[in-house]
């Protein structure tokens, strides 16, 4: 019954998707264009593709190439009203409350790249009239179909099963993959984690691109890092195989987190998996702390993430990260591209 209900309602979801595609292309929808290049980086499912820890990759190598840019987001889960500049080429002006955990984890890991946050298109203006840049990164785009880009750059998630690639909320896609078409370019991630089923996934895409759309594969790449209260820094540090420690985050793919700690170490550690962009509450704190006490450890385990929502709380811990990054083949021929 349950699936019924699921799918019927995945049938509403496709009709009014195709019911707005037609106030667009009918012009009934007006699409906003701006004098400044906008490159969209997104993707036809909810979550866990790795868009964040893609734009960090991209933006990197824009400035590598000395090409001005900026970053604009909605700030999910940020918990005021209105656009915010996180950063402003000099420092972080905001916090993480202001901003929303994504943007404030960019800002730190991007030195004077500006961030804004809010409503899109004014996020946009700002951004144009403050910073001036030569190309917007937009955070999460492909669905923002009021804003005119002039790429967009889709991402699709090679380690999921083949299965759930169905409309919400029987499946996890915003979009049908015949939205595909409207992409300049397509990143495979996490090539390096496939499946079985992976071969279906990058068939269909195929199916469902333009022939000028090109398309590159993108390796998860992940490595222990520790937070040195003292340097206000990561450094490349390991834990020992043995060590016991606690693990948490609040992911869209909190499986993926867990499946790649319990590779590389042998004990059975203990986890907290909450929901994506979770907020920390007192509780929340508690139980980690208790957990940590039960097992005589003062190592805990998160993502860059998460780290910053939770290391005010430990401070008297070691607070190591997953540090997650891509490893995208040919990543010059992309900032071709988009330059």
């Amino acid at each position: 019954m349950k699936y019924i209900i699921k799918y019927l309602l995945s049938k509403v979801y496709y009709f009014v998707y195709l019911f707005w595609k037609l106030l667009l292309k009918s012009n009934i929808i007006y699409q906003k264009k701006f004098n400044t290049k906008i490159v969209s980086i997104g993707n036809i499912s909810i979550g866990g593709t790795g868009k964040t820890p893609m734009i960090e990759t991209i933006s990197k190598e824009l400035t590598k190439n000395n090409i001005s840019h900026c970053i604009v987001s909605k700030g999910y889960k940020k918990k005021i009203k209105g656009t915010v500049v996180v950063s402003n080429q000099k420092q972080i002006i905001s916090s993480i409350e202001q901003s929303g955990d994504e943007p404030f984890m960019l800002a730190h890991s991007l030195n004077n790249i500006p961030i804004i946050v809010g409503d899109k298109a004014e996020a946009i203006e700002i951004a144009i009239e403050k910073f001036k840049p030569k190309l917007i990164l937009l955070d999460d785009g492909f669905q923002s179909l009021k804003l005119k880009r002039d790429y967009d750059i889709v991402l699709v998630d090679l380690s999921r099963k083949f299965n759930n690639y169905k409309l919400l909320p029987l499946g996890f896609l915003r979009e049908p993959f015949s939205s595909l078409k409207r992409a300049s370019l397509i990143i495979f991630t996490k090539s390096n984690q496939r499946t079985r089923e992976s071969e279906k996934i990058k068939k269909m895409v195929l199916k469902n691109i333009n022939q000028s759309a090109k398309t590159y594969d993108s390796n998860l790449d992940q490595q222990i890092k520790r937070y040195d209260f003292e340097k206000q820094c990561f450094i490349n540090d390991t834990i020992d195989l043995e060590t016991p420690f606690v693990a948490c985050a609040g992911l869209a793919n909190n499986k993926l987190f867990k499946s790649m700690i319990e590779k590389k170490y042998l004990m059975k550690n203990n986890f907290f998996l909450y929901p994506d962009h979770h907020n920390y509450n007192a509780q929340d704190i508690l139980d980690i702390k208790e957990s940590l006490k039960q097992i005589n450890s003062k190592i805990l385990v998160t993502t860059k993430k998460d780290f910053y929502k939770l290391y005010h709380d430990f401070k008297d811990y070691h607070i190591y990260i997953l540090d997650v990054k891509h490893d995208i083949q040919n990543k010059s021929e992309i900032i071709d591209f988009i330059k």
